[in-house]
């Protein structure tokens, strides 16, 4: 079991093993998509599985939030930060579609929920409950992974 709100939930699946990631912005840029392979080879992935999580819509940042992890996201991965009414939309899938296409992890290996946590309200949100001023920081979403034998 696996607990978040905004974050992916990624797992990466092989005959042998599932290493479970918690993927946000910081964390891709600390590394550890590069940590990961230490406990699997992307060339024994059998599934990807990307959980709900925060799109870009809403996860936005103005000149005056900007921290420097945001600079150097958009540094290392410039196609997922997006400009609009200058605030930059940061895309935490689009920082981790870099290191499946490194990977060379095709669309068939790939299962994925593409709800955004902050849009789909049976989703714990911390941006949106941050933004609504809610009680919603408490909530966690939960991902289960389980093998068929």
């Amino acid at each position: 079991v696996y607990k978040r709100q905004d974050c992916i939930p990624l797992i990466l699946l092989t005959n042998e093993r599932a290493v479970v990631l918690h993927l946000s912005r910081k964390n891709l840029v600390r590394g550890i998509m590069d940590e990961a392979l230490d406990f699997v080879d992307p060339d024994r992935l059998k599934r990807v599985y990307i959980g709900p999580h925060i799109c870009k819509n809403h996860l936005t940042y103005d000149q005056d939030h900007r921290d420097e992890e945001v600079y150097v996201f958009r540094k290392m991965f410039p196609r997922a930060v997006f400009e609009k009414n200058d605030n930059w939309q940061v895309s935490i899938r689009k920082g981790l579609q870099f290191y499946l296409d490194k990977w060379a992890i095709g669309k068939e290996k790939i299962i994925e929920d593409g709800r955004c946590t902050y849009e789909q309200a049976s989703l714990a949100s911390r941006r949106r409950s941050s933004s609504c001023g809610g009680d919603e920081g408490k909530k966690q979403n939960f991902t289960i992974v389980w093998r068929e034998t």
